[in-house]
């Protein structure tokens, strides 16, 4: 966790779309004290008067003195967001939560990249900051949807397109191909390719699918977990996740332990 400073800032880009019926909100901010923000983290967001609790949110990017988010809008809080505008003034906590490590050990190690929705967020970012560093490691980066309209719209708000030379990028629309981007990623090891390392991020069911073809591969990997929790802080216990380490049953919180926790070789996440 790299602070618990409450940061002030502005507003400096918003845009909403709907996916699927579902709002999402790509919010870009200033926020000049934030002195460094890395792929996996998130920030506490205050959404407003009216909520008690901030709304704990992935960053999608980070530089130039600016943070981004790209919001699901799934209750009150996230909703209130819907009427806010370029310039108003903003609070958050953080950054908190353990980065993605990418096995940075190893720098010409290979990794493959699976995100399923909303789930795009740390995996965005995780990719720019390769950009950024000038990596020569190879990255490929598998992305679902419900529809290629859908995978489009968030394409577009990403500019996914400015990354494919630099990563090998396959778009998986579910309606469209029968596959959800787990069951494409499995047809792809399947045929005989395989990564040093893996990332994902996304729904439960897709990330215990993600772990069962890692521990099956004998691979190494990494899972970005989200959670409903209070504080960001390990303080209020509201986001317990059970591991098992070398055969042993743990608890870890998903604010302070992850969100990003390592599995394969003796590491997996218990998903019930």
């Amino acid at each position: 966790m790299t602070g618990e400073m409450i940061h002030k800032g502005t507003v400096s880009r918003i845009e909403i779309f709907t996916l699927e019926d579902t709002r999402h909100i790509h919010l870009r901010m200033h926020a000049p004290t934030v002195d460094r923000a890395r792929p996996g983290q998130f920030v506490m967001l205050n959404t407003g008067e009216d909520h008690f609790l901030d709304r704990p949110l992935s960053i999608l990017d980070w530089g130039n003195e600016h943070i981004s988010l790209l919001v699901q809008v799934k209750g009150p809080g996230t909703e209130s967001l819907l009427k806010w505008s370029e310039g108003r003034k903003v609070e958050f906590k953080g950054t908190f939560g353990n980065p993605l490590v990418g096995g940075r050990e190893n720098p010409e190690l290979n990794i493959d990249l699976i995100a399923g929705g909303i789930g795009i967020v740390p995996i965005h970012f995780f990719v720019r900051e390769e950009i950024r560093r000038s990596t020569s490691r190879g990255l490929r980066l598998f992305f679902g949807a419900e529809t290629q309209s859908s995978l489009g719209q968030i394409e577009g708000h990403l500019s996914i397109s400015n990354l494919r030379d630099s990563v090998r990028y396959m778009g998986v629309p579910f309606r469209e191909s029968g596959l959800n981007v787990v069951e494409a990623y499995v047809q792809h090891l399947d045929a005989g390719n395989s990564p040093g390392h893996v990332i994902a991020c996304g729904p439960t069911g897709m990330l215990a699918v993600v772990q069962r073809a890692i521990l099956d591969r004998d691979l190494t990997g990494e899972l970005v977990l989200e959670e409903r929790m209070a504080c960001g802080r390990g303080m209020c216990l509201g986001c317990p996740v059970e591991l098992i380490i070398d055969g042993e049953r743990a608890m870890r919180r998903v604010c302070i332990d992850g969100p990003s926790f390592p599995v394969g070789r003796g590491r997996e996440v218990v998903f019930t």
